[in-house]
């Protein structure tokens, strides 16, 4: 006889697993011993995960094929150092005018592989990171936007940096501009009362050389001359004492123009060289070029790493796919660091050193990757965490770098682009949207 609290369904030999487990998921007042129990939300309860279960540890990989990987290491490490090493080599072997304008059209092209990085190659990671079903509810619930939210901060945090270091620089330009007009003007009245004096000696000779009578009545002036000379004296003392007390720069020049305009003896004096700040030396270049540039190959390095290690933890038919992609990745990616750090006016080894660091962390990504290939798991919630949020501030870093610290000075208010034919400047936008398109069209496959 069958009993009434037994599911008829569960004594059903014929009864297809998957009926059973949707039975088991179903509320019920008595609990069937054949249902496993339901897990407690505890870390380490409740079932394993299945082995189809896209969430699991990847285990023991019976197609894994080391010899390529290792392989993938040389591969990609050549790549990396022929992309960025090209355009220093390029510029060393040859200073002509044609070397020199197709690297910056080479520049330009990085400009736009670097921009279509961020967001194809990590944006959208970073916002398919946030959205894995592999991730505790508490983060997809929450929020939708957290890949954006970390570009927004890491964008912010750039600019309020900047904002500050321009605050600074202009202080000190004006401090050294202050100090440079003091000093011009302290140096112009001092050749003024040179040129006086000088004005004063030369005329010496003609007084000596004067007749009888006119020595008689420079005896007979002498007195005259001696009380106008000590009154001039005590002016001239008296207008020092006032300018000591509260005169300024400006009183002080306009004090050396009133001289400059009287004429002493017959004598032309100079004119006085106006003080401004384009005077001194030629300006350098703009450090806020170098600093995006630097933070330009410090958010591509974070990305270097991440795309090596999951190299190194592929197999399977995906992965030569992968290198392949990866491969043109990683040129064009240090063809832009290389042309960028070269038309920026980097010393060769400034740029030389940048394409170096930018070559060996694609390398190391993928040997870590081979090291813990079998413990690895890309799709627990603290690999997909770390990704996310080092893939969204990378984005964020090189979103702000590229669009204000490098396509701003070099390519938007560039004078030399400007200067040139209308051929050329269609030339460099050209590349620049190439540049975008090439790794568009490699985020397709990496």
């Amino acid at each position: 006889m069958t009993s009434r609290f037994t599911p008829r369904r569960l004594r059903d030999p014929f009864q297809p697993p998957a009926a059973a487990a949707a039975y088991c998921r179903l509320p019920t007042r008595h609990p069937v011993p054949a249902c496993p129990a339901a897990p407690s939300g505890l870390p380490g309860e409740g079932p394993e995960p299945e082995p189809g279960d896209p969430c699991a540890g990847p285990g023991a990989q019976q197609d894994y094929d080391l010899p390529l990987h290792l392989a993938a290491v040389v591969v990609l490490l050549g790549v990396s150092l022929a992309g960025s090493l090209g355009p220093v080599a390029l510029h060393l072997s040859s200073a002509s005018s044609a070397v020199s304008t197709a690297i910056r059209l080479g520049t330009f092209f990085g400009f736009g592989t670097i921009l279509s990085t961020s967001f194809i190659h990590m944006l959208l990671p970073a916002a398919q990171s946030f959205a894995s079903p592999c991730l505790p509810r508490a983060w997809a619930d929450s929020f939708d936007g957290w890949a954006y939210l970390f570009v927004t901060l890491a964008g912010q945090h750039l600019r309020q940096q900047a904002a500050a270091q321009q605050q600074q620089q202009v202080g000190g330009d004006l401090s050294r501009s202050q100090s440079l007009a003091h000093s011009q003007l302290e140096d112009g009245c001092h050749a003024w009362h040179v040129s006086i004096i000088t004005a004063l000696s030369s005329k010496e000779p003609a007084v000596q050389h004067a007749g009888a009578g006119a020595a008689g009545a420079a005896a007979d002036g002498e007195s005259g001359a001696a009380a106008a000379a000590e009154q001039g004296q005590a002016e001239a003392a008296a207008a020092a004492a006032d300018g000591e007390a509260g005169g300024s720069a400006d009183e002080q020049e306009g004090a050396c123009e009133v001289c400059s305009t009287l004429p002493l003896l017959g004598h032309q004096l100079p004119p006085q060289q106006p003080v401004g700040p384009q005077q001194g030396a030629a300006a350098p270049a703009p450090a806020s070029q170098i600093i995006g540039l630097y933070l330009a190959e410090a958010g591509i390095i974070f990305h270097s790493v991440m795309i090596g290690l999951t190299l190194g933890v592929t197999s399977g038919t995906g992965f030569k796919t992968l290198l392949v992609a990866l491969s043109f990745h990683q040129f064009f990616e240090g063809f832009a660091i290389g042309s960028a750090a070269v038309d920026s006016g980097l010393s060769a080894r400034e740029a030389g050193a940048m394409g170096l660091a930018f070559s060996v962390t694609t390398p190391a990504g993928i040997a870590i990757g081979i090291a813990v290939r079998e413990s690895f798991n890309r799709n627990a919630a603290a690999a997909l965490l770390a990704s996310g949020i080092c893939d969204a501030l990378s984005a964020g870093i090189l979103i702000y770098t590229v669009l204000c610290e490098l396509i701003t000075p070099m390519m938007t208010d560039s004078r030399w682009l400007r200067s040139q034919r209308w051929p050329l400047q269609v030339a460099a936008f050209l590349s620049f949207y190439a540049g975008a398109g090439a790794m568009a069209a490699v985020g397709k496959f990496a």
